[in-house]
This record gives structure tokens, sequence and C-alpha cells, in this order.
């Protein structure tokens, strides 16, 4: 990734790698989502500490039902 040479130059890079994200995960919408992956390394979270981790997650774009299955399996 080439530096970029301004502060708009890096807001536009940075927007376009994360619609290419989105894309890439099936989310269809306007609004500019980060995404995470949880792991086993280290210390695994409760899905409690997720939610109060992040509290503006979408739900909407969120598989939380899955994550908190997933969470379970570690405890």
């Amino acid at each position: 990734m080439a530096t970029p040479k301004s502060f708009d130059e890096w807001t536009a890079t940075l927007r376009k790698r994360m619609e290419k994200r989105q894309r890439e995960l099936g989310l269809e919408t306007k609004q500019l989502l980060e995404s995470f992956t949880v792991t086993a390394w280290g210390t695994v979270p409760t899905y409690e500490q997720i939610l109060a981790d992040f509290p503006n997650i979408v739900p909407k774009a969120s598989n939380l039902s899955a994550l908190e299955q997933r969470l379970a399996r570690f405890s």
C-alpha cells in the first residue's frame, strides 16, 4: 500500500479498503463497519465482555448467536 500524501488521501484509501471488506463479508450497508475475529489466543473473552467492549455493535451485521455459541465452547 502506498503511503498517503494527505489526510484526504488516507481517508479515501481507508474507505475503499473497508468497503471492499464489507462486500467480501456480504455486508450491504452504506455505513462503514469495522470487523473483528475472536480467536483462542490469550484470554478468550466472554460474550458479555464482547458486548461491553463493543457497545456500538451492529446486530444486523453481526452473527451474535453463533458468536455466543463459539465462545461457550472455550469456557
